[in-house]
């Protein structure tokens, strides 16, 4: 969500409405948010043909870091007044956190 979402950064997201804040945050969507995604996304493409125990290993990576992310973000994010994290931000997190999980139970 993070390309595709930053057209939708606005006021909701951050807790402001200056339009700098706004623009700052959309740059964060598209650089870091674009960045990760395909970083993540090469490491699953280039590890499709391994072995069960490494493909296994891969999301345990990713889920056990999605874990984390949550809980710093619940945590610490929730404590910013500048950034607003509820269910409906979070939502893209848990929905990539479950088909992790659900890749990794069902991997055969």
């Amino acid at each position: 969500m993070g390309i595709f979402g930053a057209d939708h950064f606005d006021e909701y997201v951050v807790n402001s409405e200056n339009p700098d804040v706004i623009r700052m945050g959309r740059f964060l969507f598209f650089f870091i948010g674009g960045g990760l995604t395909i970083w993540i996304g090469l490491i699953y493409i280039f590890a499709r043909n391994a072995k069960l125990a490494v493909a296994k290993n891969l999301l345990l990576a990713h889920i056990i870091g999605s874990i984390l992310l949550i809980c710093i973000m619940s945590s610490d994010g929730g404590k910013e007044s500048l950034f607003i994290h509820n269910a409906q931000s979070a939502a893209p997190d848990f929905l990539l956190l479950g088909l992790a999980i659900f890749g990794y139970l069902k991997g055969k």
